[in-house]
């Protein structure tokens, strides 16, 4: 990759899939700047919510399980650690931006 560092399969599920940014800049790049972490990271996210859009689908049983809550009158709420833009690109890929309560 661009910092030297070949990102396979087994890679990003092991080191950055699901951790938050901070961590894995600090794993990584430990001799990086704040400055220079955060804005490796907000290039990461914008390339992320290039890429995704169209290519994201619901996880097996998701949207039966949403119908069922929406059958039942429960409240929504979506908590992520994932960055608020990404939420809420990834939601709005599966048709669900606005099904929730509360984002």
């Amino acid at each position: 990759g661009k910092e030297g560092i070949v990102c396979d399969e087994e890679f990003f599920r092991t080191k950055i899939a699901g951790r938050q940014n901070q961590l894995i800049m600090q794993e990584l790049f430990p001799d990086w700047s704040v400055e220079k972490s955060a804005s490796w990271s907000n290039a990461k996210e914008a390339r992320f919510r290039e890429l995704a859009p169209g290519k994201l689908k619901a996880m097996p049983g998701l949207i039966e399980l949403m119908e069922w809550i929406d059958e039942k009158g429960l409240k929504k709420a979506a908590v992520t650690n994932a960055p608020r833009d990404n939420a809420e690109m990834m939601l709005k890929s599966i048709g669900r931006l606005d099904w929730f309560d509360c984002l």
